[in-house]
Formats: C-alpha cells, structure tokens, sequence
C-alpha cells in the first residue's frame, strides 16, 4: 500500500490550502497520473465550491474475471458543510478516474442548482415568475381590449 499526502494551494479553497490524499492499493500511481489528477481536481472550483481536504482512492482487482472492471477509483471532496462521493470501475485508473470525476462535476452542478434554487424561493426570479407575470400582463391586456372593443 502506497499512501502520498499532497498540499496542493490552488483555488479550491478561499483562505487556505486543499490537502489531496492519493490512497493506492494494490497498484502505483505513475507521477504523470498524479499531476493529472491534481489539475483535474482543482478545476471543481469553478463551480462554486470550495473544499478542505480531496481523497482519491485507486484499487486494483487482481481477478481475471473483472478485468473490464480492474480498476476502481473513489474520490470524495469535503468541506465543513458537505461531503460528496463518486466512484467508478474501468480498465486503466485514468480511465476510470476520468468517470468518476464527471459523476462527481454532476453531483456538484445538481447541488448547486438546488442552492440556488432554494435561494430564489418559490416565486423568485425563477423562469416560472417571468412566465406568469408576462402571461397576467398579457391577459390585462385582453382584458382592456374585449372592455374597449
């Protein structure tokens, strides 16, 4: 088991730095792979998060059987408020570290959604608001002109 602790001062945090764990069992991670994954990473900020400490997880399956699936990866991201998970399984650990971070950049963007819509309320700015002011000045509209006409 190989265990490589990284300090990575990038833009994932706002005041301080993001510690990134790189957990390898049964396997090693080649240093190209790990700069990848350290670049790769530190674009999840552009979604608005900020994290305190990222855990990759990289296990290799030895059994023949499960060879379309030999590599498993696992990242989680956390901060003080949020914990969020992905994880997928291919054949080569970029591969499968490629899906996981897509299915953890999902997770993220529909969490980011959700805040954003509990921020709004129910009749906030949201489209739904727009629609049904356009659609009541268009229906005084009507009403004026049936009056008039």
């Amino acid at each position: 088991m190989q265990l490589w602790r990284l300090t990575m001062a990038s833009s994932l945090i706002n005041d301080g730095q993001c510690v990134m764990t790189i957990r390898a069992l049964g396997t090693v991670v080649p240093d190209s792979l790990e700069a990848y994954m350290r670049d790769r990473i530190s674009r999840l900020s552009r979604l608005g998060w900020s994290f305190t400490h990222v855990a990759v997880e990289i296990e290799h399956e030895r059994n023949p059987r499960m060879a379309d699936s030999a590599n498993r990866v696992q990242v989680t991201c956390r901060n003080p408020h949020l914990v969020v998970r992905a994880e997928f399984a291919d054949v080569t650990a970029a591969a499968a570290f490629d899906a996981c971070l897509e299915r953890l950049h999902t997770r993220l963007r529909k969490l980011a959604d959700k805040d954003r819509a509990r921020r709004r309320g129910r009749y906030g700015r949201g489209p739904w608001s727009r629609c049904e002011a356009r659609g009541s000045r268009l229906f005084g509209e009507q009403l004026q002109q049936s009056r008039t006409g």
